[in-house]
């Protein structure tokens, strides 16, 4: 019933998404004068924010940034105060708002295939067909590709002007847009390398190292999460709960961190991550640290240099860790993982799909493994992370400024 709900939704929507061909174009002269930024959701995901703040400092300096936020409620990310909604994006309130602006910038994170809405994705598209045809910069910055895209939105790809630019962050996703849109890509490095930390680090979270005697002793960072329920029904998040309990009450000279990465109220990580620590004896909880404050992304990156490995659901904390020198090691979903660590050369067994990793014994192997190879990871981390950020920098190939 639900999935019926949601296509209906979505062809409705599908219908109402403005036609900006109906358009004529007239100026064709680029201004500098503002970039008008599209990010993936609303505030609440780390990882969107992290590729905001990114995208503000190449961008910071006499350009006045608009962002158009996907919902009415969603408030304006920092750094963007001219914001406006793509729920008002009719046709001549989007040509208004482009008049005055040098380039269209659409944060393409792992929304551009449909596989979460595919009227989301089209829109995106429409926009920046319609600012290329008008002579603007525009450009779809890093973003996955998965698969199994909706056909609804390779049909739009293909329709696309071609002075529109995309850029994919990893190779795998390159080849299957490709493939399956006949488009050029450009490869790049996912646009949150750049993402500068925090100058200090919590300090709840440095008194903590301190009561465990954090020093020889092993720190990993974890992050579970609900968005595995989407694929593998609810089920899923209990026996992840439970696996990754199994492994920090086993691991009793290793010290751990649970990392929240999304804040929104339906996908959030906190509940899952909160349900971790209360399975876990008194003197488990003593060597695992949560934060009880938000910590945002430059926050999360600062935390990240400080820890020996991360195993995580969300692809934008293993880039926080992997851009601070860290290797991180993925449950799987979406075929995000395997291009990102393959930047880094690191190998299939650095994965785990989420039916193992809601297994005890599985995760429980995994784990010991990654124990064992985290140190020969870093050092490959360590060899291949300039080259990343260099491939991050593409992202703005011909705006902005060095970061």
């Amino acid at each position: 019933m639900k999935k019926t709900l949601r296509n209906i939704r979505n062809r409705i929507g599908y219908w109402r998404i403005p036609k900006f061909d109906k358009i004529v174009p007239d100026d064709a002269s680029v201004s500098k004068g503002e970039a008008l930024v599209i990010p993936p959701d609303g505030k609440g995901s780390v990882g969107d924010e992290a590729m905001m703040a990114v995208v503000r400092e190449v961008l910071s300096g006499d350009a006045k940034l608009v962002a158009l936020l996907p919902r009415r409620s969603a408030s304006s990310f920092d750094g963007y105060p001219h914001s406006s909604y793509l729920s008002e994006c009719r046709e001549h309130h989007f040509k208004t708002l482009l008049n005055s602006c040098g380039c269209i910038l659409v944060i393409g994170a792992d929304i551009m295939d449909g596989k979460y809405s595919y009227v989301d994705s089209v829109l995106r598209l429409r926009l920046v067909d319609f600012a290329a045809r008008r002579g603007k910069d525009a450009r779809v910055l890093g973003f996955s590709f998965n698969a199994s895209p909706h056909p609804v939105v390779l049909d739009e790809l293909r329709r696309v002007h071609p002075a529109v630019r995309f850029f994919l962050r990893d190779e795998e996703s390159k080849k299957r847009f490709e493939r399956l849109s006949g488009r050029q890509g450009e490869l790049v490095a996912d646009v949150a390398f750049g993402l500068v930390p925090s100058t200090a680090v919590d300090a709840a979270y440095l008194d903590w190292r301190k009561s465990v005697g954090v020093g020889g002793q092993i720190v990993v960072g974890v992050n579970i999460n609900p968005m595995f329920a989407l694929d593998h029904g609810a089920g899923i998040s209990e026996g992840l709960i439970d696996s990754v309990a199994h492994v920090i009450q086993e691991n009793r000279d290793v010290a751990f961190v649970l990392i929240p990465h999304d804040y929104r109220v339906k996908f959030g990580d906190v509940a899952m991550l909160s349900a971790v620590q209360a399975k876990l004896d008194e003197t488990t909880r003593k060597r695992v640290f949560m934060p009880t404050q938000r910590w945002c992304a430059a926050d999360i990156k600062s935390v990240a240099a400080t820890l020996d490995f991360v195993i995580t659901g969300r692809m934008h904390l293993a880039v926080a860790a992997l851009g601070s020198g860290v290797p991180a090691y993925g449950i799987t979903y979406q075929g995000k993982f395997e291009g990102l660590l393959r930047h880094f050369g690191l190998s299939g067994d650095s994965l785990i799909s989420p039916n193992d990793a809601s297994v005890n014994a599985s995760m429980a192997a995994f784990f010991s493994t990654r124990v064992t190879k985290f140190k020969n990871d870093t050092h490959q981390v360590g060899e291949c992370l300039q080259s990343v950020k260099t491939k991050s920098r593409l992202n703005f190939d011909g705006i902005g400024k060095e970061i």
